[in-house]
């Protein structure tokens, strides 16, 4: 009887191995370990904003606000429920995680004047 001579299998269960270890913990990392730090500029000038209007994030991330302005206002972020002021050489700086994912906007308010009321910018959080 002629035997059959033994085929070394051994790298190919190395390589099954390998890849169930890295896909079991690749699958076990949390959503919260890819969040980022992200950090935005509003800067207005007689109440208008420069540049873009949507600040746009995803759930999980820590949000950086940088409020500038050429006059006293105050922002607030609704659905957050957050504010920050700012005026001449003052800037406000708002600083918190991007918990629930939609569509908020971001109002300006004047001091001293109710007709400067109005959305700024949204704040855009897209879920995870």
């Amino acid at each position: 009887m002629q035997r059959m001579p033994k085929r070394n299998t051994c790298w190919v269960w190395r390589g099954l191995m390998g890849l169930w270890l890295f896909s079991t913990v690749w699958l076990c990392v949390p959503a919260t370990s890819l969040a980022e730090e992200r950090q935005f500029e509003l800067r207005v000038v007689e109440g208008v904003l420069q540049g873009e209007d949507v600040v746009r994030v995803t759930e999980g991330d820590t949000l950086r606000i940088m409020l500038d302005s050429d006059r006293p206002l105050t922002v607030h972020l609704h659905g957050y429920d957050l504010e920050v002021s700012a005026a001449p050489g003052a800037p406000g700086e708002l600083v918190f995680e991007a918990e629930f994912s939609g569509r908020f906007p971001v109002e300006i308010h004047a001091h001293g004047s109710d007709a400067d009321h109005g959305t700024l910018a949204y704040v855009e959080v897209l879920p995870r």
